[in-house]
Protein backbone atom coordinates (compact mmCIF):
# COMPACT_ATOMS: atom_id res chain seq x y z
CA UNK A 1 0.00 0.00 0.00
CA UNK A 2 1.31 3.38 -1.03
CA UNK A 3 1.64 6.36 1.76
CA UNK A 4 -1.21 8.39 2.06
CA UNK A 5 -1.20 12.23 3.34
CA UNK A 6 -4.01 14.84 4.09
CA UNK A 7 -3.56 18.75 3.06
CA UNK A 8 -6.00 21.58 4.43
CA UNK A 9 -5.83 23.95 1.94
CA UNK A 10 -6.69 27.74 2.88
CA UNK A 11 -5.42 29.21 -0.16
CA UNK A 12 -6.63 29.02 -3.07
CA UNK A 13 -10.04 28.46 -2.02
CA UNK A 14 -13.60 30.25 -2.95
CA UNK A 15 -15.26 32.70 -1.22
CA UNK A 16 -19.36 32.23 -1.06
CA UNK A 17 -19.49 34.55 -4.07
CA UNK A 18 -17.39 32.36 -6.46
CA UNK A 19 -14.11 34.67 -5.80
CA UNK A 20 -11.08 33.26 -5.49
CA UNK A 21 -9.42 33.74 -1.35
CA UNK A 22 -7.18 32.92 1.44
CA UNK A 23 -8.94 31.68 4.60
CA UNK A 24 -8.00 31.45 8.31
CA UNK A 25 -6.78 29.03 10.01
CA UNK A 26 -9.01 27.46 12.79
CA UNK A 27 -7.32 25.87 15.99
CA UNK A 28 -10.90 23.70 16.00
CA UNK A 29 -9.94 22.17 12.02
CA UNK A 30 -6.11 21.50 13.24
CA UNK A 31 -7.00 19.37 16.27
CA UNK A 32 -9.80 17.72 14.85
CA UNK A 33 -8.20 16.52 11.83
CA UNK A 34 -5.35 15.91 12.90
CA UNK A 35 -6.60 13.67 15.45
CA UNK A 36 -8.43 11.66 12.91
CA UNK A 37 -5.69 11.63 10.26
CA UNK A 38 -3.62 10.20 13.55
CA UNK A 39 -6.92 7.54 14.40
CA UNK A 40 -6.61 6.28 10.45
CA UNK A 41 -2.73 5.65 10.57
CA UNK A 42 -2.51 8.66 8.00
CA UNK A 43 1.42 9.52 7.36
CA UNK A 44 1.01 13.10 7.35
CA UNK A 45 -0.99 16.49 7.54
CA UNK A 46 -0.42 19.48 5.71
CA UNK A 47 -1.36 22.60 6.53
CA UNK A 48 -1.37 24.69 3.47
CA UNK A 49 -1.53 28.74 3.93
CA UNK A 50 1.01 31.64 1.56
CA UNK A 51 -0.09 33.97 4.37
CA UNK A 52 3.05 33.92 7.15
CA UNK A 53 1.62 34.71 10.03
CA UNK A 54 -1.32 31.66 9.94
CA UNK A 55 1.72 29.91 8.98
CA UNK A 56 3.46 30.97 12.11
CA UNK A 57 0.52 30.56 13.82
CA UNK A 58 0.07 26.61 13.12
CA UNK A 59 3.62 26.25 13.92
CA UNK A 60 2.96 27.87 17.06
CA UNK A 61 0.25 25.23 17.81
CA UNK A 62 2.49 22.15 16.43
CA UNK A 63 5.23 23.48 18.79
CA UNK A 64 2.71 23.45 22.15
CA UNK A 65 1.58 20.20 21.48
CA UNK A 66 4.96 18.47 20.04
CA UNK A 67 7.88 20.15 22.33
CA UNK A 68 5.56 22.60 24.76
CA UNK A 69 3.67 22.70 27.78
CA UNK A 70 0.50 20.53 25.69
CA UNK A 71 3.42 17.84 24.69
CA UNK A 72 3.80 17.26 28.50
CA UNK A 73 0.05 16.98 29.80
CA UNK A 74 -1.19 15.11 26.49
CA UNK A 75 0.51 12.36 24.95
CA UNK A 76 -2.44 11.44 22.83
CA UNK A 77 -2.28 15.29 21.45
CA UNK A 78 1.57 15.20 20.90
CA UNK A 79 1.24 11.89 19.01
CA UNK A 80 -1.30 13.50 16.85
CA UNK A 81 0.17 16.89 16.28
CA UNK A 82 3.55 15.32 15.16
CA UNK A 83 2.32 14.11 11.99
CA UNK A 84 1.49 17.80 10.82
CA UNK A 85 3.38 19.61 8.72
CA UNK A 86 3.40 23.54 7.74
CA UNK A 87 3.74 25.08 3.94
CA UNK A 88 2.83 27.77 1.78
CA UNK A 89 2.00 26.23 -1.07
CA UNK A 90 -0.41 22.62 -2.26
CA UNK A 91 3.08 22.59 -4.12
CA UNK A 92 4.90 22.25 -1.80
CA UNK A 93 3.20 19.72 0.21
CA UNK A 94 3.12 17.58 -2.84
CA UNK A 95 6.99 17.90 -3.36
CA UNK A 96 7.41 17.42 0.30
CA UNK A 97 5.35 13.89 0.51
CA UNK A 98 7.33 12.81 -2.98
CA UNK A 99 10.29 12.84 -1.12
CA UNK A 100 9.17 9.62 0.78
CA UNK A 101 7.06 8.21 -2.13
CA UNK A 102 9.51 6.52 -4.77
CA UNK A 103 6.43 5.92 -6.81
CA UNK A 104 5.27 9.22 -6.63
CA UNK A 105 2.20 10.95 -5.04
CA UNK A 106 -1.33 12.04 -6.56
CA UNK A 107 -3.23 14.60 -5.34
CA UNK A 108 -7.04 13.75 -4.55
CA UNK A 109 -9.24 16.39 -5.12
CA UNK A 110 -12.51 16.47 -2.28
CA UNK A 111 -15.43 18.65 -3.32
CA UNK A 112 -19.25 19.21 -2.22
CA UNK A 113 -19.61 19.55 -5.80
CA UNK A 114 -19.41 16.43 -8.79
CA UNK A 115 -16.04 17.20 -10.42
CA UNK A 116 -15.52 16.05 -13.57
CA UNK A 117 -13.99 12.66 -13.86
CA UNK A 118 -14.97 11.89 -9.89
CA UNK A 119 -14.39 8.22 -9.01
CA UNK A 120 -16.09 6.73 -5.93
CA UNK A 121 -15.30 6.20 -2.50
CA UNK A 122 -15.39 2.40 -3.03
CA UNK A 123 -12.78 2.95 -6.78
CA UNK A 124 -10.43 5.56 -4.39
CA UNK A 125 -10.07 2.73 -1.43
CA UNK A 126 -9.03 0.35 -4.31
CA UNK A 127 -6.62 3.03 -6.29
CA UNK A 128 -5.17 2.87 -1.90
CA UNK A 129 -3.68 -0.32 -2.90
CA UNK A 130 -1.40 0.45 -5.60
CA UNK A 131 2.29 2.09 -4.86
CA UNK A 132 1.48 5.50 -5.13
CA UNK A 133 1.11 7.38 -2.52
CA UNK A 134 -1.97 9.71 -1.98
CA UNK A 135 -2.91 12.96 -0.56
CA UNK A 136 -6.11 13.60 0.19
CA UNK A 137 -6.78 17.36 -0.34
CA UNK A 138 -9.65 19.18 1.43
CA UNK A 139 -10.64 22.87 1.15
CA UNK A 140 -11.38 25.37 3.65
CA UNK A 141 -14.03 28.53 3.70
CA UNK A 142 -16.43 27.04 0.36
CA UNK A 143 -13.99 24.44 -1.22
CA UNK A 144 -10.73 24.35 -3.46
CA UNK A 145 -10.36 26.73 -6.35
CA UNK A 146 -10.01 25.86 -9.41
CA UNK A 147 -6.28 26.41 -9.55
CA UNK A 148 -5.52 23.52 -6.76
CA UNK A 149 -8.19 20.90 -7.99
CA UNK A 150 -5.91 21.42 -11.29
CA UNK A 151 -3.24 19.82 -9.31
CA UNK A 152 -5.09 16.60 -8.38
CA UNK A 153 -4.75 13.67 -10.38
CA UNK A 154 -7.09 11.97 -8.70
CA UNK A 155 -11.12 13.63 -8.37
CA UNK A 156 -13.27 12.18 -5.69
CA UNK A 157 -17.48 12.11 -6.00
CA UNK A 158 -18.95 14.33 -3.08
CA UNK A 159 -20.29 12.53 -0.41
CA UNK A 160 -23.89 11.52 -0.25
CA UNK A 161 -26.06 13.33 1.50
CA UNK A 162 -29.65 12.07 2.22
CA UNK A 163 -32.65 14.05 0.71
CA UNK A 164 -34.81 15.76 3.26
CA UNK A 165 -38.88 15.20 3.61
CA UNK A 166 -38.97 17.70 0.99
CA UNK A 167 -37.13 16.03 -1.52
CA UNK A 168 -34.32 18.67 -1.48
CA UNK A 169 -30.64 17.52 -0.97
CA UNK A 170 -28.16 19.37 1.79
CA UNK A 171 -24.39 18.70 1.40
CA UNK A 172 -22.45 21.66 2.95
CA UNK A 173 -20.57 19.94 5.56
CA UNK A 174 -17.82 21.28 7.88
CA UNK A 175 -14.51 20.44 6.42
CA UNK A 176 -13.86 18.47 9.58
CA UNK A 177 -16.99 16.71 9.19
CA UNK A 178 -15.92 15.54 5.34
CA UNK A 179 -12.23 14.84 6.57
CA UNK A 180 -13.22 11.99 9.35
CA UNK A 181 -16.41 10.52 6.71
CA UNK A 182 -13.69 10.48 4.06
CA UNK A 183 -10.92 9.20 5.99
CA UNK A 184 -13.13 6.42 6.83
CA UNK A 185 -13.97 5.23 3.98
CA UNK A 186 -10.85 5.49 2.36
CA UNK A 187 -8.63 3.90 5.26
CA UNK A 188 -11.42 2.39 8.03
CA UNK A 189 -12.01 -1.16 8.42
CA UNK A 190 -14.18 -2.91 6.52
CA UNK A 191 -16.81 -5.03 8.31
CA UNK A 192 -16.20 -9.21 7.30
CA UNK A 193 -18.05 -10.92 4.38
Amino acid sequence: MGRFSMALVHHPVLHKDGSVISSAITNTDLHDITRTATTYAVDAFYIVTPVESQRLLAERLIHHWTRGDGARKNADRQRAFGIMHVTATLQDALAAEGAHCAAGVDAWASSAQLLDGAISLAQGREHLLGPRGGMLVLGTAHGLAPAAIALCAVRLAPLPGVPQANGETYNHLSVRAAAAILVHELRGPRPEA
